[in-house]
């Protein structure tokens, strides 16, 4: 496997197929969400593109790309953080240590950067939830998300 995989980091010219892999995997198992629109996709690239010390990874099979995480690196007080924002492998190679493939190499590329925390929402009824537990990250007792509807 590590002959026909790297990891790169994410540049722009990228996003058309990050966008059409994107949608590949959320209109797929578990998820479903037929609601989700490529327009509206490319767009919310766009966003995490121009937010501030956005810093994001593909990983390509050969020359196709396979998976994606789009983040960014936070000056969080005492400590820079890396915040995960999407993480998403195509769904005919999940479960094949592509995930933790692309994880590892993210923490050893944002460590480099000198990151030494990452941080990162999940759904606890998702896979995605046992597989970061897997990988070493916890709950924090300390935090909780909130949401309000607003319609």
């Amino acid at each position: 496997m590590a002959d026909e995989y790297r990891t790169e980091q994410y540049t722009k010219d990228k996003r058309e197929q990050c966008v059409k892999l994107f949608y590949k995997v959320f209109n797929s198992e578990p998820f479903f969400f037929d609601w989700l629109k490529q327009d509206s996709i490319e767009r919310y690239f766009t966003d995490m593109e121009n937010t501030p010390n956005f810093l994001s990874f593909i990983l390509f099979k050969r020359n196709r790309i396979v998976g994606a995480c789009f983040g960014q690196v936070i000056d969080y007080f005492m400590y820079p953080e890396y915040k995960i924002n999407e993480f998403f492998i195509e769904p005919d190679m999940q479960y094949q240590g592509l995930g933790s493939r692309l994880l590892t190499d993210v923490e050893f590329m944002v460590f480099e950067k000198d990151v030494t925390w990452i941080n990162l929402f999940t759904q606890a009824n998702m896979p995605s939830f046992n597989f970061y537990k897997k990988h070493g990250y916890s709950t924090s007792p300390d935090t909780l998300q909130m949401v309000k509807p607003l319609r």
